[in-house]
């Protein structure tokens, strides 16, 4: 009688230690094996450099020079490249510059300034193109009166009336910029420099003309 529990209860635990040990063989018969490719991904990302503040700093900055590019829209803003001072000093006589004939103020009230010489520039090169497109219509005029071709004279001549109002609100729309305190490069108008940036000064001269004599 007292032998039967006892058999029972070994035959109990060897069932136990039989499971655990097969739960253990499953275990590691699901875990899988490890090869030099997956290997060699989980070092690459671990030694993966994290993101730091101090590098996103470069993208964000070059996301807003792309947006400042695309709002400035074809007039290249040359605003940084001078002195908040000399803006300040000479915006009011610079705008003034840009009226028909009195591009030469920045130069009488402030010859020193880059600000005012930019803007008196751009105002000695559009009232010469303003000159040299009013002496080419009225040629253009007189031959077509000449030849009696009066339908196209006339479209000429609106065509010219246009252009001219057209040329008028771009020297308001530069005298507003001027005024503004902002230095806005005119397409076209950037390739002929008429007035330097730099006042030269009797000392310069001087110099400029001993190194061509010595030359």
């Amino acid at each position: 009688m007292n032998g039967k529990p006892e058999e029972n209860g070994v035959n109990g635990a060897e069932t136990t230690n039989n499971e655990a040990v097969s739960a253990e063989v499953k275990t590691e018969e699901v875990k899988p094996v490890e090869t030099p490719e997956t290997a060699q991904t989980a070092q690459t990302e671990e030694a993966k450099p994290a993101e730091t503040p101090q590098a996103e700093q470069p993208k964000a900055e070059e996301a807003e020079k792309k947006d400042g590019e695309t709002e400035g829209g074809p007039l290249k803003d040359r605003t940084g490249e001078f002195d908040k001072k000399d803006i300040e000093e000479s915006k009011t006589i610079a705008a003034v510059g840009y009226i028909p004939f009195l591009f030469f103020l920045p130069l009488v009230a402030s010859p020193k300034s880059k600000f005012g010489r930019f803007h008196a520039n751009q105002s000695l090169v559009l009232l010469i193109a303003n000159f040299a497109f009013q002496i080419v219509m009225q040629i253009l005029n007189s031959v077509l009166g000449a030849m009696r071709l009066y339908p196209i004279r006339n479209l000429l001549n609106m065509a010219s009336n246009l252009i001219s109002l057209g040329l008028l609100a771009l020297i308001g729309y530069c005298i507003y910029l001027t005024a503004s305190g902002k230095a806005k490069e005119l397409p076209l108008v950037d390739k002929f420099t008429l007035i330097k940036l730099e006042a030269e000064t009797a000392g310069t001269s001087e110099t400029k003309s001993e190194t061509d004599k010595s030359e």
